[in-house]
């Protein structure tokens, strides 16, 4: 680029963008944590066995 201001406009633009990234970056890497994290089975959730309680009616 022969325009010394456009070249200064460009680089302040791909500045804000790295800074930006660089804001969502944590955020996005914990969200995939946590997907990765929290399991995906395909099996409901236990539930408690009313006949081997020691609770009487």
């Amino acid at each position: 680029m022969k325009n010394p201001r456009k070249a200064r406009q460009w680089r302040n633009a791909l500045i804000l963008q790295a800074a930006v990234a660089a804001l969502f970056l944590p955020f996005v890497v914990s969200l995939a944590m946590m997907f990765l994290l929290a399991g995906h089975e395909d099996r409901p959730m236990p539930t408690v066995d009313q006949t081997m309680t020691s609770a009487t009616r």
